[in-house]
């Protein structure tokens, strides 16, 4: 990327990951998780400024550039974090917080002492010079070697990559739309399922428990994306938030039989209180989730 070899075809979207999106990237890594692997396309490209996040450079013409066909908001995201210039922009101004073990960016605030920034990874003096100060300013020999684990696991990581020679750019637009297209994109309540739904043998276990005992109330079977905005709400904040560590230590069963008890009080305050008989008679969805 910093030679100018990396480009992007004028068929990819726009970057579409947020700062949490990058952060959860670097948090697979540093967890050995798989990342998916990257499909690059060998050919000519001309001189021009090429962009990944905070890093602009001038690219000379080459004739064997290796152009993202997928990938681009792994790679940007990687780049733009790894590669970025001392002043880069706040989604890619990411540091690892030594004393808790987390990723952090720091916005309006000042990074923090135990906070490593992880610009000064790639480059092996670089980490050596900012590690150095570290211990100077008091760092313990735990955090010290958190940091050099951190830093071999990142440089060591490996993606794979498949690289298309000798094709045409229609052939890499037909594959740019199969692998953007095909199959079926899981739904947010399908996610939910796989994240949270409870293992201990409590019923309702799940989204798809829930709607089941609901549906026996002769009101309609409910969507799960409509019950998992009422669970939400239920906790309490934004129903359409990022509930990955939505219950990160807790037990999610006792959340799912309140919700069995809610939406049961809903349904029939909607039944005998509102006069509306059945779900397909009810003007908007969303307000199920405000009643439970």
């Amino acid at each position: 990327a910093i030679r100018g070899k990396l480009r992007i075809p004028p068929f990819q979207r726009r970057l579409r990951w947020y700062g949490t999106d990058i952060e959860r990237l670097f948090d697979s890594i540093r967890r050995n998780y798989p990342v998916g692997s990257l499909l690059l396309w060998e050919r000519r490209a001309p001189a021009a400024t090429v962009v990944f996040g905070s890093l602009s450079v001038s690219a000379p013409e080459m004739e064997n550039a290796w152009w993202v066909v997928d990938g681009q908001q792994r790679l940007t995201s990687l780049v733009g974090v790894l590669a970025s210039p001392p002043d880069p922009s706040p989604e890619f101004d990411l540091y690892y917080d030594l004393s808790t073990s987390r990723f952090r960016r720091p916005g309006s605030r000042r990074a923090q002492q135990d906070w490593m920034p992880l610009r000064h990874l790639v480059d092996t003096n670089d980490f050596l010079t900012w590690l150095l100060e570290y211990r100077e300013h008091g760092a313990t020999a735990e955090q010290v070697q958190a940091a050099t684990e951190l830093g071999n696991q990142l440089r060591d990581y490996k993606i794979p990559i498949s690289l298309v020679r000798d094709a045409e750019e229609s052939e890499l637009r037909d594959i740019f739309d199969r692998m953007n297209n095909y199959g079926r994109s899981l739904t947010r309540a399908e996610v939910f399922h796989a994240l949270h739904a409870a293992s201990d043998g409590t019923q309702p276990a799940d989204l798809r428990a829930l709607v089941a005992e609901v549906g026996d109330i002769g009101f309609g079977s409910l969507q799960e994306d409509t019950v998992l905005r009422a669970v939400l709400a239920m906790r309490g904040g934004d129903p359409y938030r990022d509930f990955h560590n939505e219950f990160e230590g807790e037990d999610p069963a006792r959340t799912f039989t309140q919700a069995s008890e809610a939406l049961r009080r809903t349904i029939e305050f909607l039944q005998r209180d509102a006069r509306i008989p059945h779900l397909r008679a009810l003007p908007s969805v969303h307000v199920i989730a405000v009643l439970a």
